[in-house]
């Protein structure tokens, strides 16, 4: 690889990181890095190349490019806003709305976080200091490692009933 095709996949790697990552996220990206590298990496073979980003960026272009000419208009960006508002409402009312009356109380607003607070205040001693916050982070961290574990190993085994 020549150091100006490296630099050049280099810049639109950053383009799309930096300026196209709201439109990335809007569309249905992801949060983190891992997220958007596994994103871009479409064959996975562990690189991104220019190619890959030229074809997710088309792929994110084409689904606010309603009518197909070419140009994404204002109204085609508020048409795809409200489309991930609608979802991002959708999921708050699933997650939140505990007794189904399709409203949010404050209380249910508020359960998660004080769920979380809990969580975080390891010795139960109602405040969470430094060393609770490094055991909790701990812990998601192997929760999180868990379920990336058990969802390979459910992967493997769909993958095995298909053949």
């Amino acid at each position: 690889m020549t150091r100006k095709t490296y630099l050049q996949g280099a810049a639109i790697v950053g383009a799309l990181m930096i300026g196209l990552g709201g439109a990335v996220y809007a569309a249905g990206g992801k949060h983190g890095d891992r997220g958007m590298f596994n994103r871009l990496d479409a064959n996975g073979d562990k690189q991104i190349t220019a190619e890959e980003v030229t074809e997710l960026v088309g792929k994110k272009f084409s689904r606010y490019d309603a009518d197909g000419d070419g140009k994404v208009t204002a109204e085609e960006i508020d048409a795809q806003l409200q489309k991930w508002v609608e979802r991002r409402r959708q999921r708050m009312l699933e997650r939140l709305d505990t007794d189904g009356d399709g409203m949010i109380s404050q209380a249910e607003f508020e359960a998660p976080a004080s769920a979380r607070f809990a969580r975080m205040d390891v010795d139960g001693d109602g405040v969470v200091t430094r060393d609770d916050m490094r055991q909790y982070r701990k812990e998601m961290r192997s929760e999180r490692r868990e379920k990336r574990r058990e969802k390979r190993k459910q992967r493997r085994q769909e993958g095995g009933q298909d053949q």
